[in-house]
């Protein structure tokens, strides 16, 4: 589904809605409400999945996420080292730094101390920054799985083709969700509140209800074959 399309079905959808400006029946500005909606509903999906591969550096435990994996990484899922295919297990900031300062000596002022290995077992983000633990001691690659973020779109009539990265099982909780934002322009906080609150509802329907590739559950697609 292509912006225009969505902002077609708003257009209509928005009739009962009192005291919107001229403004807001505009492409320009319908089409900046639906790309601040599908943002909104994309990071509660987290769909659109990507991979990337990432240079690992002897003596380097620092990485900067947008230059050396990717400009558009959300939320990183997964990183698997090419040498035995090691997973690396993800911490949070403070029991990342903990579990470092736990490891290193007192009088080592170096980040990550001087443990290194061959093959690192930890990494963190924080401030854009990939840091991955032990400091690795030898070359290699990771491929880097991760959750891509929805990107902040301005309007021009050739953006009006661009498809809305939200599966179009998701159109309905779209559309709810940008009629609450046009209510909220118009001055009525409390049915703004209720659209969102129903298109956050409808959400979690169709994702209860999206098709499961687990390895412990039914693979359907659509149906079996009889």
């Amino acid at each position: 589904m292509t912006y225009e399309t969505v902002i077609q079905r708003l257009r209509f959808r928005m009739r009962d809605v009192k005291n919107v400006p001229l403004l807001y029946y505009e492409n320009g500005a319908l089409f900046t409400v639906v790309n601040e909606g599908a943002r909104e509903l994309y990071r509660k999906t987290r769909d659109f999945e990507k991979e990337a591969d990432l240079t690992i550096v002897t003596d380097q435990y620092d990485y900067d996420i947008s230059s050396e994996i990717a400009t558009d990484v959300g939320e990183i899922h997964d990183i698997i080292m090419a040498t035995g295919s090691k997973p690396l297990s993800p911490r949070a900031a403070k029991p990342f730094n903990k579990m470092v300062a736990d490891d290193v000596g007192d009088d080592d002022d170096e980040t990550n101390g001087d443990v290194t290995s061959s093959a690192p077992d930890w990494f963190r983000v924080w401030n854009g920054v990939l840091r991955i633990y032990p400091t690795p001691n030898e070359d290699d690659t990771a491929t880097v799985y991760y959750f891509a973020k929805e990107p902040l779109i301005s309007y021009s009539n050739a953006n009006l083709t661009l498809t809305v990265r939200l599966r179009e099982d998701y159109l309905e909780s779209l559309l709810t969700y940008c009629k609450g934002l046009v209510h909220e322009i118009a001055g009525n906080e409390q049915m703004a509140d209720k659209k969102k609150a129903d298109a956050f509802a409808m959400l979690e329907e169709a994702k209860a209800n999206k098709e499961s590739y687990d390895f412990d559950t039914a693979v359907s697609y659509h149906g079996a074959l009889d």
